[in-house]
C-alpha cells in the first residue's frame, strides 16, 4: 500500500491522474479540474458542483479493493461484529421502502455479507451481488442468499425482473456510478424503484468539519454527492425522486472509535488493526453498546423509474 503526504492511504488496483489532465463531469460530461477546497485529490465540477476524486479504480481490478480485509482493517474494524447495528439501520431503510413498495423482487448492489437482504427477505424475493468475494461467500453459506460476487456491470441480470434496486452505502465507492445507474434503469421494472443511501457533502455538518469531514476519504469515497447533484444524475437516467430523508443511524462504539482513531493519527489500516486503544474497548466488551444517532449528514433517496 502506498501513501501520499497528508493523505488517506491509496488501495492497490488504483491509479492517480498526475497528468494535470482535467477529468469529465458524469453529470455535465465536461472536463473538471477545478481543486475542491485545494485538496490534493478531489475536483469540483464548477457546472454542477459534483465533488469527486482523481482516485480512478480500473474496472477490471475493482474487487482488489475490497476484499476480506476492508472489512476488517480497512473501512471497518470488524464488519461482522457490527451486524446487529447494521441491521437496526436496515430496519429503518425498510420502513421507508415499505411506503413505497409492499413486495415483489429486489436486488441490492454492494450487499456485502448480506445482512440487509437477510431482513428484506421477510416481504421481498431477493438477489444480491459483490465484488468481495468472501462477504459473498458467506452470504450463500452462512444466509444461504442469493448473491453472487461478481462486477454488476458485467454480471447477467434478468430485464424487467426487479421492481426494486438498493445501493446503501455504496455509490460513493464505485468508479462509474453513472454506469451503474444506466444499467439498472435498462433492467428495472416499469414503475421500479432505486434506493440509495449516501452521504451529504451540502449538510450542515459536512460544511462545518470540511476537508476533516469523517466520509472523506477519496482512496475509497471516490464520489461526493449533495441533493443537488444525487438529483440531477437521477434524472439523467431517467428516474424521478420521490424522497430525500436522513434516518437515524446505529453504530457500535467499536466503529466509531476505529473511525475516529483512524482518521485522527492518518495511519495505514494495517497499522491502526493493531492499535492498543481499540483492543482494550474491544476487551471490555463497551465495544459492543450501540449508539443511535443523526448527524443528517447521510441521505436516503427514494425515486421511481419513469
Amino acid at each position: 500500500m502506498t501513501k501520499l503526504p497528508n493523505q488517506a492511504p491509496i488501495l492497490s488496483g488504483q491509479v492517480i491522474n498526475l497528468t494535470g489532465r482535467s477529468l469529465d463531469c458524469i453529470i455535465c460530461e465536461k472536463p473538471v479540474s477545478q481543486r475542491w477546497q485545494n485538496d490534493n485529490l478531489l475536483l469540483k465540477c464548477p457546472g454542477c458542483g459534483l465533488i469527486f476524486s482523481e482516485l480512478i479504480s480500473q474496472p477490471d481490478e475493482a474487487g482488489k479493493n475490497y476484499r476480506a480485509d476492508y472489512f476488517s482493517g480497512v473501512d471497518y474494524a470488524d464488519y461482522r461484529s457490527e451486524k446487529k447495528a447494521l441491521q437496526e439501520t436496515f430496519q429503518r431503510y425498510l420502513k421507508i421502502l415499505a411506503r413505497y413498495s409492499s413486495g415483489g423482487r429486489l436486488y441490492e448492489i454492494g450487499c456485502a455479507y448480506g445482512y440487509f437482504l437477510d431482513l428484506a427477505r421477510r416481504k421481498w424475493e431477493v438477489s444480491g451481488i459483490d465484488v468481495c468475494a468472501e462477504s459473498t461467500k458467506f452470504a450463500r453459506e452462512s444466509l444461504q442468499l442469493n448473491v453472487t460476487g461478481d462486477n454488476f456491470l458485467k454480471a447477467p441480470v434478468k430485464k424487467d425482473y426487479y421492481n426494486v434496486f438498493c445501493l446503501w452505502d455504496t455509490i460513493e465507492h464505485l468508479a462509474q456510478p453513472h454506469q451503474y445507474l444506466e444499467k439498472i434503469s435498462r433492467l428495472i421494472t416499469k414503475d421500479g424503484l432505486l434506493c440509495i443511501s449516501t452521504g451529504d457533502i451540502d449538510s450542515p455538518m459536512a460544511r462545518l468539519r470540511g476537508k476533516s469531514w469523517r466520509l472523506i476519504n477519496p482512496a475509497i469515497h471516490l464520489f461526493y454527492f449533495n441533493k443537488n447533484t444525487i438529483k440531477r444524475l437521477l434524472t439523467k437516467y431517467k428516474f424521478q425522486l420521490l424522497l430525500f430523508t436522513y434516518p437515524t443511524y446505529s453504530r457500535t462504539i467499536r466503529q466509531m472509535a476505529y473511525r475516529m482513531v483512524q482518521k485522527q493519527i492518518n495511519k495505514s489500516s494495517e497499522m491502526f488493526s493493531g492499535c492498543n486503544f481499540l483492543s482494550k474497548i474491544s476487551g471490555t466488551g463497551l465495544g459492543d453498546y450501540i449508539i443511535r444517532l443523526n448527524l443528517f449528514d447521510i441521505m436516503v433517496v427514494i425515486a421511481r423509474k419513469i
